[in-house]
């Protein structure tokens, strides 16, 4: 049914998901005041991203702390740092991705997003196989 999540009973065996969350990859907790996805998009709308360069899988590999966390979707290397907060499936969830190419498990678990417009100024550049 259209306007569902993930999870949702649907009347056709789709099991429901546990709680008040719109899918099982979505936090139960509300978010501290600030820290909405309302909130991420106003603040995207107003950066600019720096100049992309090439990078290596090696590099992306050594930035995986919550501190300091890339990560690699459709071949773009994106900083997730300042998005953790705002991750509606919270930091354990997005943390999986940090230090790697989280290509496969993005499109699984959020064919419906379009990261291109959620992570638009966090792009640091292109993956590369050469140094």
């Amino acid at each position: 049914a259209a306007g569902r999540g993930r999870g949702e009973e649907d009347g056709e065996g789709v099991a429901a998901s546990e709680g008040n969350s719109f899918s099982p990859n979505h936090q139960l907790e509300p978010k501290a005041p600030g820290r909405s996805m309302l909130h991420w998009m106003k603040r995207v709308a107003k950066m600019r991203p720096p100049k992309p360069r090439l990078v290596t899988l090696e590099e992306v590999a050594r930035h995986n702390q919550s501190s300091d966390a890339w990560t690699v979707i459709d071949g773009v290397v994106y900083n997730l740092t300042d998005y953790i907060v705002y991750h509606p499936g919270g930091k354990p969830k997005i943390m999986e991705a940090a230090g790697r190419d989280a290509t496969k498990t993005f499109h699984r678990v959020h064919s419906y997003v379009s990261v291109k417009t959620i992570l638009a100024p966090h792009v640091l550049g292109y993956l590369t196989t050469s140094e």
